[in-house]
């Protein structure tokens, strides 16, 4: 368990505020003429958003995304405290991000994306995880236009290295790539921890109709009772068809 003297939050949060306050990443020299222009423009961003997706590597159900929006310029102390353990979700335990997932859905503004295994199939895992996140962070920037709150103010954080299409094609939002994002920017870890956990939990509710797969403990991805269920009794209709699980591929739970 993480106490308040390790606890990563400070150094997250200062990310994202550095974001929100300058428009670029720190020491992140390309987006200099973005910086330039702002201040030309004597404007100022009043919302980030982070995006991450979760199940890329599953061989089973949807590839998951989930968007984060925080109140950064009015972050209080009891937010602080309750999202103290916050990290890569890939470092905290499943019932550290369970407890974590509810903190963070009532403590910020969120949106949750997906795209199917048949679609995922017909697109490609790449282009699929992009379209979840695309899916999310659209739903996001409409409960935030709602809110009053016009698109040109709202920075969007996307883990990875690739910007995603759509939000520069038809939404023309400002966005930063963040590779290993959900390690340096609270808002990002914050849609991992979102993402992982409403994944997880709808291949438990999915593993009451293919229980031989062993979703409840895998969670779709390729460990060994998974693989060995494929070949016992074949694929279940959430299987994705373009993925090899053939014994041979390394398998990880």
């Amino acid at each position: 368990m993480r106490n308040k003297k390790q606890s990563k939050l400070g150094e997250l949060l200062k990310f994202d505020q550095y974001v929100l306050a300058h428009g670029s990443a720190p020491g992140d020299s390309a987006m200099n003429m973005i910086q330039l222009r702002l201040f030309e423009d004597n404007s100022r961003f009043q919302c980030l958003v982070g995006v991450d997706e979760v199940g890329r590597g599953c061989l089973a159900g949807p590839v998951m995304a989930a968007a984060v929006c925080y109140d950064l310029d009015n972050f209080t102390d009891f937010q602080r405290e309750v999202l103290s353990p916050l990290d890569d979700s890939k470092k905290l335990a499943e019932k550290r991000r369970q407890s974590l997932s509810s903190i963070i859905r009532s403590n910020s503004e969120f949106a949750i994306g997906h795209v199917s295994n048949l679609d995922i199939d017909r697109y490609n895992i790449l282009n699929a995880s992009m379209m979840a996140m695309e899916k999310a962070v659209i739903r996001l920037v409409l409960q935030l236009e709602r809110r009053g709150i016009d698109k040109s103010k709202i920075i969007v954080l996307v883990d990875g290295k690739n910007p995603l299409p759509e939000l520069d094609k038809n939404l023309k939002l400002k966005q930063i790539p963040v590779t290993r994002g959900d390690s340096v920017s609270a808002s990002i870890a914050s849609a991992s921890i979102v993402a992982k956990v409403t994944r997880d939990r709808l291949m438990a509710r999915y593993n009451r109709n293919f229980p031989a797969y062993f979703w409840t403990k895998n969670k779709g991805y390729p460990s060994k009772s998974h693989v060995e269920a494929l070949l016992a009794v074949g694929p279940s209709p959430l299987h994705r068809s373009t993925f090899n699980w053939q014994p041979h591929r390394e398998a990880r739970a």
